[in-house]
C-alpha cells in the first residue's frame, strides 16, 4: 500500500513537469508516452513475477485453498 500511495504522490508531480516542459500537442503527447511506458513496465514486472512463481513456486499464485 505504501508503493501505490508513493506512485500516487510522484506521478502527478511528473505528468505536470511534462506537460510544462512541452508544447507539442499541448504537452499531452509526452504525458500519454509516460503513461504507456508505466504500463508497459507494469506488464513486463507482472510477466516475470508470473514467471518466477510458475517455475520456482510451483503456481502458489493460481492456487484457490
Amino acid at each position: 500500500m505504501a508503493i501505490q500511495n508513493i506512485g500516487l504522490s510522484i506521478a502527478p508531480t511528473i505528468v505536470g513537469a511534462i506537460k510544462d516542459n512541452t508544447t507539442r500537442g499541448f504537452g499531452y503527447y509526452w504525458v500519454d508516452f509516460f503513461f504507456i511506458m508505466v504500463n508497459v513496465i507494469g506488464l513486463v514486472c507482472n510477466i516475470f513475477l508470473y514467471y518466477v512463481d510458475i517455475k520456482y513456486n510451483n503456481g502458489v499464485l493460481n492456487r484457490v485453498d
